[in-house]
């Protein structure tokens, strides 16, 4: 099974870019992509949700699909959780 560290996964990236998030710049979305690739989940197996979006849309076409996924179930709570901090 695919393992997370060998997809190129950037979701922080993505949600900046498509203006998601606003309270992270480019540089630190790049250094959060690359902690959550190889610090925090490298070794885990990807979800069998995406094994199958993968094969079925390739790699790129999914993680663009995830990363949406993601901004609708978590750009609320990182705003909230940011705006309390600041």
């Amino acid at each position: 099974m695919t393992k997370i560290k060998m997809l190129n996964i950037q979701v922080f990236s993505y949600l900046v870019t498509a203006g998601e998030i606003n309270f992270i710049t480019q540089e630190q979305a790049s250094e959060l992509d690359e902690e959550y690739r190889y610090g925090h989940s490298a070794n885990k197996p990807i979800s069998t949700y995406m094994d199958n979006m993968i094969a079925i849309h390739g790699e790129e076409e999914a993680l663009t699909r995830a990363y949406k996924k993601v901004a609708i179930h978590f750009k609320d709570k990182w705003t909230r959780l940011y705006n309390a901090y600041v």
